[in-house]
This record gives structure tokens, C-alpha cells and sequence, in this order.
């Protein structure tokens, strides 16, 4: 693999799907890549303890690893910090790629940042993604940075995102326009999504069924 991560993925679908059993395998098989990997979920929906170590903020985190370093223990290299506010979490992770990557020659510590989708609709609107957040994702290999969302909506991201994201994996989709929107964002054929549109309220639809598009390689 590449001594710089690159890897930046969508996850979108309806509630009550697989999305974050997609983030929990992009975290898995990032630690596994990585040997010196830290993983930094924002777990809003406390869904990814188990992975890792949780803490209530990412100011708990810091002091976790400011004492771990003075008693010369390791801490768990994933950490999954709660709370609704997605700015410290950003901030977080930004600090340490620039502790440790920015401006060296290689990678010393990758680091994958996942956000769930409240850290995003948090925000002032829908769409909005914070400069730090636009700057992560432009900059992201010389960071030493991969970086995950999980959406319900592709409107819940500006559209220059698709055009720099590496993976997308589509879940059940709850309307026409939800479908539209995202072909259009892909530039894909138009209707190739219909068979993940189920907005029936008995959801018909298997909410485990999928596709997963990759840049470059189209649907995978």
C-alpha cells in the first residue's frame, strides 16, 4: 500500500442500515494496515467502544495520552469520543497528523478519521462542511490522513466531495430525489440506483443490500 493514505469514503443509506458496520470494518482494516495507526471515530451513537478506548471528549483523549506518555504505557490506537460537537474531534486529528507527518518524507503515524453523520448535521445547515474539514480532505496525503462519513442523505454533502472522494457504498436509499441526487453527484447513469430505492414503510428492501463505488473503477 501506499506510504501516504489517500482512502476518503462515503457511506450513505436510510437509518436502520449497514453503515456503521462498514465504518467498523474501514476501522478494523485500517489498524490492521497500519501498524502505527490511530484511529479517531467521532461516536456520537457510542457504537464503537468495543474497537477501542471511548472518552467523553477529545480533550479526555489528549490528557489520556499525555499520561500514558509520561508513564511509558501504550493506550488502545482506537479512540471513540462522544459528544455532538465535531470541531475538537477535527481538530484532534489534524494535530496529530501535524505532529507527526506534515512535512516529512514519509508517514510516520497514519491516521483515520470517521465522522457519523450528526457530526456534520451539527452544523449550521445541511451542507455545511467547516474550512478545517475542506482543508483535511484536500490535503489528506501529505497529512497522512483517511476519512470516513456516514450520511443519510448525499445532500448532507457538498458536491465537490464526490469529486475527491476515493469510496462510496450506497445503502437502502428513502426516495427518487435521494437516488437523483447521487447519480448526478457520481456521474452515473440516471436510474441506475432504482434498485436501492424502497421509501415504503415496510421497508421491502433487504437494508443489508448494497453497491460500493470506487473512483476510477466505478461500481466494485
Amino acid at each position: 500500500m501506499s506510504d501516504r493514505p489517500n482512502f476518503a469514503g462515503i457511506v450513505i443509506g436510510a437509518p436502520e442500515s449497514g453503515k456503521s458496520t462498514v465504518l467498523r470494518m474501514w476501522a478494523k482494516q485500517f489498524l490492521t494496515n497500519y501498524s502505527t495507526g490511530i484511529a479517531i471515530v467521532h461516536d456520537t451513537q457510542a457504537q464503537f467502544g468495543d474497537l477501542g478506548t471511548s472518552y467523553q471528549s477529545a480533550d479526555e483523549y489528549r490528557e489520556a495520552m499525555r499520561r500514558a506518555a509520561r508513564d511509558r504505557v501504550e493506550v488502545e490506537r482506537l479512540a471513540a469520543i462522544w459528544g455532538f460537537d465535531s470541531d475538537p474531534v477535527a481538530q484532534l486529528a489534524y494535530n496529530l497528523c501535524e505532529l507527526h507527518n506534515h512535512r516529512r518524507p514519509t508517514v510516520r503515524v497514519p491516521v483515520l478519521l470517521e465522522w457519523d453523520e450528526t457530526s456534520v448535521l451539527a452544523k449550521t445547515s445541511a451542507s455545511y462542511v467547516a474550512r478545517m474539514d475542506k482543508e483535511m480532505i484536500t490535503t489528506r496525503r501529505h497529512l497522512g490522513l483517511q476519512l470516513a462519513y456516514n450520511m443519510q442523505n448525499s445532500s448532507g454533502l457538498p458536491s465537490w466531495m464526490f469529486e475527491i472522494v476515493t469510496d462510496v457504498v450506497i445503502f437502502r436509499l428513502s426516495s427518487d430525489s435521494s437516488a437523483r441526487d447521487l447519480e448526478e453527484k457520481l456521474a452515473i447513469p440516471k436510474r441506475r440506483l432504482d434498485w436501492l430505492i424502497d421509501s415504503r414503510p415496510e421497508r421491502v428492501c433487504d437494508p443489508f443490500r448494497y453497491a460500493h463505488w470506487r473512483r476510477g473503477a466505478g461500481f466494485v
